[in-house]
């Protein structure tokens, strides 16, 4: 398994969430988390703080990157990104983007339900 298909897997985990949730699209801001569905992406800047500098959003259909015109070049760059299946959404450092009507990993109800499914490991984990 490579990592596009590991995180082409997670995906369908997450789908499966959506569902169950009723919900459009799942926003995923904590670097734990990031880093799971990225199969491996570091997105720890500040080591204090709760979120990461970007964050991805997740639909039925689509994953993105979510992220300001300052940090976009280096994700480009050191994560390659695209190459893994991920569109990006990005936002003037001034104005952040924030995704209407999502789930959130900040919501603990969903952050258990991510921790259940990050649990399982895969053979590249």
């Amino acid at each position: 398994m490579d990592r596009v298909q590991e995180i082409a897997y997670k995906q369908e985990l997450l789908r499966a969430l959506l569902d169950e949730r009723r919900a459009d699209a799942l926003w995923i801001r904590r670097p734990h988390n990031i880093a799971w569905i990225t199969a491996g992406a570091d997105p720890i800047i500040d080591a204090d703080s709760a979120t990461a500098p970007y964050s991805v959003l997740i639909t039925r259909e689509r994953r993105c990157i979510v992220s300001d015109n300052i940090e976009q070049p280096r994700l480009h760059h050191e994560e390659h990104f695209a190459d893994l299946g991920f569109e990006y959404q990005i936002g003037q450092w001034f104005a952040p983007l924030t995704p209407a009507a999502a789930l959130s990993d900040l919501d603990e109800s969903v952050e258990r339900e991510l921790q259940l499914r990050r649990w399982s490991l895969l053979a590249p984990e």
